[in-house]
Order: C-alpha cells, then sequence, then structure tokens
C-alpha cells in the first residue's frame, strides 16, 4: 500500500503547487519512479496527461476565486500561470463554456474537476452460482420515446404513464397478429 501512499502524496504536492511551477522530478521522487515512468503512470490511471489534469484543476480552482473574490480577471490569470487575460479567457471558456466575465457577474453550470485520488478496489474473486439457458428465437417490438420514470410509487402507475396519450393503442397494434397466433406468448413491459 506504499504505492498508494505515494501517488495521494504526489497529488497533495501538485494541489500545493497550481499556482506556482512544480517540479516534475519532486513529483517523480515522491512515487519513487522516474519522471517518465511517472508522466505514463498517472495518464494511465486517471484517463488524462499530467499537464492537462493541472490546467484542468487551475481553472477549476480559478472559477472558484473569480465568484469568492475581489481579484481582478488579470490578477487571476497570472495566478494561475497564465501569460495574458486572453489566454486565461481562452482556456476559461473551452472548459466551462462560459467566459470569466460572464461567470464572475452572472453565475452559471460549470464543469469542475475534484483532485485526483488514489485507492485500490478490488471486486470479483468471489463464488457465484450460474447457470446456462438457451432459449428459441425471440422477436421483440416496441416504441422508441424517451421518457422520465421518477415520482411513481408503483409499476401500473408507471405503466398507464408510459402508455397513455398517443401510445394507448401501441402494445395491441405491435403484438396484434403475433400474439394472438397459437403457441406465442406475449409480454407487456417498460
Amino acid at each position: 500500500m506504499n504505492m498508494l501512499k505515494q501517488l495521494n502524496a504526489d497529488v497533495m504536492y501538485i494541489e500545493e503547487n497550481l499556482r506556482a511551477e512544480f517540479e516534475l522530478n519532486t513529483a517523480a521522487e515522491i512515487a519513487c519512479v522516474t519522471a517518465d515512468s511517472f508522466i505514463r503512470f498517472f495518464s494511465y490511471m486517471t484517463g488524462m496527461t499530467l499537464k492537462e489534469y493541472v490546467r484542468r484543476r487551475s481553472l477549476t480552482l480559478a472559477a472558484h476565486d473569480l465568484k469568492n473574490s475581489e481579484e481582478s480577471i488579470v490578477d487571476v490569470a497570472i495566478k494561475y500561470r497564465y501569460d495574458s487575460s486572453a489566454a486565461f479567457s481562452r482556456a476559461f471558456t473551452g472548459q466551462h463554456s462560459i467566459t470569466p466575465s460572464a461567470h464572475r457577474k452572472n453565475g452559471g453550470s460549470l464543469k469542475i474537476y475534484p483532485p485526483a485520488s488514489f485507492h485500490i478496489m478490488i471486486k470479483g474473486a468471489k463464488e457465484i452460482d450460474f447457470r446456462i439457458i438457451e432459449l428459441e428465437d425471440t422477436e421483440v417490438y416496441g416504441v422508441s420515446r424517451q421518457y422520465e420514470g421518477k415520482g411513481y410509487t408503483t409499476h401500473e402507475e408507471l405503466r398507464r404513464s408510459m402508455w397513455s396519450d398517443n401510445y394507448d393503442d401501441v402494445p395491441s397494434l405491435l403484438c396484434e397478429e403475433r400474439c394472438n397466433q397459437s403457441g406465442n406468448k406475449y409480454y407487456d413491459v417498460i
């Protein structure tokens, strides 16, 4: 478990140095690997490059600073290591789909990235009872419809709502010919 402690210590080091230039070699030393190995491992585990992680985290913190401080946009840009307010604005808009000034003035939804953390989760390695069943060929018919299924207390209430209005006769239309033939099985499902 030493490796997990080292990786989480690395994330703490990166988080503490988001506003300053952190040393890749120091981060690699904390994880007890080479700089190249650390970059590859970090990318593999997080699904993004180290540089992308730092950029996303910086823009997440910058959005918080813009909304909760009186610092100018230029000062926030410099604080998070952007060379100009234009470069900061492009990066901010690219991540959050809103300009820094619009976010400061009106708020709005943001795309934030919390700090990474490393854990081990072991799945499987337990006995599972199962059996294989061969079924005869089945034809499935239905109607494609977007549907919000929240707020219903019973399955029957949900079914009535699903088949209401324009869809009331759909189950019978779908299965009229096939279901009424002898030997066929019909299941009404949602």
